[in-house]
């Protein structure tokens, strides 16, 4: 079972629903397979021209580790000096910050990854979570 373009399109169009009844700031959004291969990738106008770039890494970040963004901003808190040789080994991709959701079949199976910025990294996971179980997909703010 993989990710299909669909699904990651639907779980676009939730999030971006979900932004604008938030009356969020503008967002980037990405979802990426479980390879961490982008399938797509969308930025709000207004956003910064960093954000689609920020909510790609904190997908492709989810696959690359195993662990959402928001474990991996806990877990560095608490191994700060191990951070430098993990973000150096991931040229400098990796986002500590939640906003990087895990995407999975209601099996339990890692389809891919949800990530979103530009609005308060709280308010980026609670989008993406509501987003991924519109589609009818489980979401895993945690990983392994």
């Amino acid at each position: 079972m993989s990710l299909t373009l669909d699904q990651a399109l639907e779980i676009l169009a939730a999030a971006r629903a979900g932004a604008l009844a938030r009356k969020a700031k503008p967002l980037a959004y990405a979802v990426v397979d479980a390879g961490g291969n982008p399938l797509a990738l969308q930025r709000d106008e207004r956003a910064g021209h960093l954000r689609a770039q920020i909510a790609l890494n904190k997908a492709w970040g989810c696959i690359a580790l195993g662990i959402s963004s928001g474990r991996l901003a806990r877990t560095i808190e608490e191994h700060t000096n191990s951070w430098d040789g993990l973000s150096g080994t991931a040229g400098g991709r990796l986002v500590p910050s939640p906003g990087g959701v895990f995407i999975r079949s209601a099996e339990g199976i890692v389809l891919g990854a949800l990530g979103i910025s530009g609005e308060a990294s709280k308010i980026d996971e609670e989008i993406a979570v509501e987003a991924i179980e519109a589609a009818a997909l489980e979401a895993d703010t945690e990983g392994d």
